[in-house]
């Protein structure tokens, strides 16, 4: 059986708002929020747009600190991780100064729960 990704109307409606943040000046910082009921697709659209977009994807998990976090971004960037959560916050910054990127965290509500965010 072949795998093929559906374009549905929620991919299409989720493809067209990412376009949308991305067509804004970049001095404008930007952030959004993809919710809904358990099962309509979202971290799989976020997958193949992450993939399709050379984008930063940290999946949150259960018990995750803001260190743990920021640990992922920056592996996810290709660097390792300093100690403090300071300095691999910097560099983080900084890499992404150099070669912007949208960082998508799914399953954020683990965060919130942890009081990460």
């Amino acid at each position: 059986m072949n795998k093929k990704f559906v374009k549905t109307k929620n991919v299409k409606e989720f493809v067209g708002f990412m376009e949308e943040l991305k067509s804004l000046p970049l001095n404008i910082p930007k952030i959004a929020l993809v919710y809904g009921d358990y099962g309509l697709g979202k971290s799989e659209t976020i997958k193949w747009w992450t993939f399709k977009n050379d984008c930063v994807y940290v999946r949150a998990t259960k018990g995750m600190s803001v260190r743990w976090l920021l640990s992922e971004i920056a592996e996810e960037l290709g660097e390792e991780p300093y100690w403090h959560s300071q300095e691999t916050f910097n560099m983080i910054e900084n890499k992404l100064r150099q070669n912007p990127k949208t960082i998508i965290i799914d399953e954020v509500d683990y965060l919130i729960n942890n009081n990460v965010i």
